[in-house]
């Protein structure tokens, strides 16, 4: 296959961005009768089926997991579990505000890894941080209507921290592809049993309400490709800037579909933590890369 350009790849980024807020509104309209964790489980599973049918790699998906059992599950739980309480939260704020939270994960991920993995600690590393406590303490007002759920979104993003911990902890390069293939594939299976938790008549699930659970996980995997393309050309520091954008894009859509926009607070709150993870980028290269490629 022929190499896009930087500038097809920009654009492929963009539009990488721009599905997720997509696929973050049809969940937050189909939690009003679905679970998040059946969400969760059938984004997974067809999501899986997809990348099956299109990368065709399960033997060397498979061998690549036998060579780091342990991590490729331990992987795939924390990151299933970070997406269940994600959907949990936006189902009760919005978008923008819970993605707010979810975006401390690389930074959450640098203080783990300077206690756990010991790798160095320096001023831009605490400036980082810094920026990202006050985020969270200005998200977290009183002008929240619930504000357990955007507790949610902070343990999601701090969920996710622990996922880079865990991908830079191993020294095993994994084909983005395989890892699709393991993760979704993983994700389904240990999902599935949380679907029982709460009862719900799942026989009474329209074919409307399928159709939407097929496009999350066909947009899921869309989003994941353009990123696997775009980053084969483009470098982390210049393109993730523009992955940012992901929380315009949520805002705008949850003001025409939800007539809910986050508050000026929150606005504050979360620019803070934007900029708190693009001042940490030239010591933290790999770390939103790691989102597009695996989550």
């Amino acid at each position: 296959m022929k190499p896009v350009s930087k500038l097809k790849a920009l654009v492929i980024l963009i539009l990488s961005v721009a599905i997720v807020p997509i696929v973050d509104t049809i969940a937050k309209l189909l939690t009003s009768t679905l679970t998040p964790s059946f969400l969760v489980c059938s984004r997974y599973l067809v999501s899986f089926l997809i990348a099956l049918l299109v990368f065709q790699a399960p033997a060397r998906a498979y061998i690549s997991f036998c060579g780091a059992k342990f991590l490729h599950v331990s992987r795939s739980a924390i990151l299933m579990l970070s997406m269940i309480c994600f959907f949990w939260s936006i189902s009760r704020i919005p978008i923008a505000i819970a993605l707010g939270g979810y975006f401390t994960g690389p930074i959450i991920a640098t203080l783990l890894s300077c206690l756990f993995l010991k790798e160095p600690f320096s001023l831009r590393n605490v400036v980082s941080i810094g920026f990202c406590f006050m985020g969270i303490m200005l998200i977290i007002n009183p002008e929240n209507l619930d504000v357990h759920s955007v507790f949610l979104s902070i343990i999601s993003g701090f969920l996710y921290g622990i996922y880079i911990v865990l991908t830079r902890s191993s020294s095993i390069l994994v084909r983005e592809e395989d890892n699709l293939l393991i993760q979704n594939f993983f994700g389904f299976l240990l999902s599935f049993p949380l679907i029982f938790k709460d009862y719900f008549p799942i026989h009474q699930i329209s074919l409307g309400g399928l159709f939407f659970i097929f496009l999350i996980g066909f947009l899921s995997f869309l989003s994941h490709a353009f990123s696997l393309i775009s980053f084969k050309v483009l470098d982390v520091k210049s393109a993730a800037p523009f992955l940012y954008f992901e929380i315009v894009f949520s805002a705008i859509l949850g003001l025409i579909v939800f007539d809910d926009f986050p508050s000026l607070y929150s606005w504050i709150g979360i620019l803070l933590i934007i900029l708190g993870g693009i001042y940490n980028l030239k010591t933290e290269k790999e770390v939103i890369k790691s989102k597009w490629v695996d989550n």
